[in-house]
């Protein structure tokens, strides 16, 4: 069985996770907090989603490297991490709302590119599972100098269109 992994937010109430925009509409406080996340590329907002009809806002963002990995890799680099992931049946994500963000090296402020996203084939998960090694030098720069880094940074995003219900979903914390 394949999983995919979802940050729990900070502060998570009920059990449906929302898309950027719909947060913006249901919970306004934490639409502002939440939308920070994405202030070190905003021009990504403004990009479509191929085959999904949506913007990067209207999407939830699911990894499918597993947590444990993503601790591992943060430990090497001397940084301690909390984290608390959902982890989901990758069945559960219907392929119709669901596209893969391969996340290639682009410029800086550049748009994504219609080659940038693959299909999302449930079967294919575990190659989705891995951390670039530039993330790794990404994370060296980063972890010194900011409060909060993209701890996937290079690695494949699985974006989901529209809201997810996590009622059943085991929590994993490491």
């Amino acid at each position: 069985m394949a999983f995919l992994y979802h940050r729990v937010p900070e502060h998570m109430d009920g059990t449906v996770l929302y898309p950027l925009n719909e947060l913006k509409e249901k919970y306004p406080d934490l639409f502002s907090s939440r939308q920070e996340h994405h202030e070190h590329q905003p021009k990504v907002l403004e990009d479509s989603i191929p085959r999904l009809g949506c913007f990067w806002d209207d999407v939830l963002h699911f990894t499918a490297l597993h947590p444990t990995k993503i601790a591992e890799a943060l430990k090497k680099l001397g940084y301690e991490s909390k984290l608390k992931y959902y982890e989901v049946d990758a069945k559960q994500l219907s392929p119709e709302r669901t596209m893969v963000f391969l996340n290639k090296p682009r410029e800086l402020g550049a748009s994504t590119k219609f080659t940038d996203f693959i299909r999302f084939d449930q079967n294919e998960v575990e190659k989705l599972a891995y951390i670039p090694e530039d993330a790794m030098e990404y994370a060296k720069k980063s972890i010194p100098t900011a409060d909060e880094f993209l701890l996937n940074y290079r690695a494949p995003y699985i974006l989901y269109k529209g809201e997810f219900d996590v009622s059943g979903a085991k929590i994993i914390e490491v």
